[in-house]
């Protein structure tokens, strides 16, 4: 029988939290007990039925875009594993109900989001986990722990799936390194559509919007 649980398992991008879940859901598994395994269903970087480590360890699983569509199903197994839980808007509610029934929760989720910020609804599982598991990735550019996520990318979008094309591992020091060494895209439009006007106006021959 499975021990009545929720457990957060979170760190930065590369730090092997889904290696520890599917590591936990084998072992349960191999226990004898029933285990579900459900993904995100916008991540299909390996399959909308699997969900696979960086390094190459793959499982099972179902897909959803809310846990709640999955709920009555879930209610079958003893364990339950969430890959990408940042992604769930659902993920505390459905998180304590399951627990309240019974079930193992185990949740796999970044920790913040590129900006270091709190992502959707994570920070709600706090006070209802039993265990929480901070986990550190190796930093890209140094010898150090990562504990944070530092995107390559200019988008500014929170959602933006992807992995190492997209992501990289950093720490403290690192991160703000490269925070100030990337001009922030408003930043660069400003001051093209600055040069933009000052061109035109000068051409115009007016002086109003310049000085």
């Amino acid at each position: 029988m499975a021990n009545s649980k929720i457990s957060l398992i979170t760190g930065p991008m590369f730090a092997g939290k889904t290696t520890e879940l599917l590591s936990r859901i084998s072992t349960h598994k191999a226990n004898g007990l029933k285990c579900l395994l459900i993904k995100y269903n916008k991540d299909e970087r390996y399959g909308s039925d699997v969900v696979q480590t960086h390094d190459k360890v793959k499982m099972d699983a179902i897909s959803c875009n809310e846990l709640a569509e999955v709920s009555l199903n879930a209610e079958y197994y003893d364990v339950i594993g969430v890959d990408e839980g940042q992604f769930f808007e659902d993920i505390a509610e459905f998180s304590e109900k399951m627990a309240n029934k019974g079930k193992e929760v185990i949740i796999a989720a970044l920790s913040g989001t590129f900006e270091r910020k709190n992502f959707a609804k994570i920070p709600d599982l706090l006070p209802i986990a039993e265990e929480i598991v901070k986990l550190s990735a190796d930093c890209s550019e140094c010898p150090n722990p990562a504990s944070f996520t530092l995107r390559k990318s200019q988008s500014k979008e929170t959602v933006l799936i992807g992995g190492s094309e997209v992501y990289k591992p950093v720490c403290r020091t690192c991160y703000l390194k490269n925070l100030k060494s990337q001009k922030p895209v408003e930043s660069i439009n400003k001051d093209t559509r600055t040069s933009q006007k000052f061109n035109s106006d000068y051409v115009l021959g007016t002086e109003k919007d310049i000085f």
